[in-house]
């Protein structure tokens, strides 16, 4: 088994769980409003620092998760600017 991780940001959170459910994923745990501080800048919900991003996991095969996170950087190369960052984690 293995973990995505996805941070993203606006309506690329929308589009990542569509993703995820194209691929027929077994599940998903989505946490809308993170806060955080990266390349892109603070994302901490206030006035200073209004943005915020939004996690999703996901356990599946490690098959799966290759291709899922291959399918969410073919996302992010057709939306310029998008904030969407994934990874696979060892389960």
């Amino acid at each position: 088994m293995k973990m995505v991780m996805i941070f993203c940001s606006g309506p690329m959170f929308e589009e990542a769980r569509r993703l995820l459910e194209e691929h027929k994923v077994p599940g998903y745990t989505a946490i809308p409003e993170v806060i955080g501080l990266g390349v892109s800048g603070g994302h901490f919900g206030s006035r200073a620092w209004p943005r915020t991003s939004a996690l999703i996991l996901s356990l599946m095969e490690g098959d799966l998760a290759a291709v899922v996170v291959a399918a969410l950087g073919v996302l992010k190369r057709t939306r310029p600017g998008a904030s969407l960052h994934a990874a696979i984690l060892l389960a």
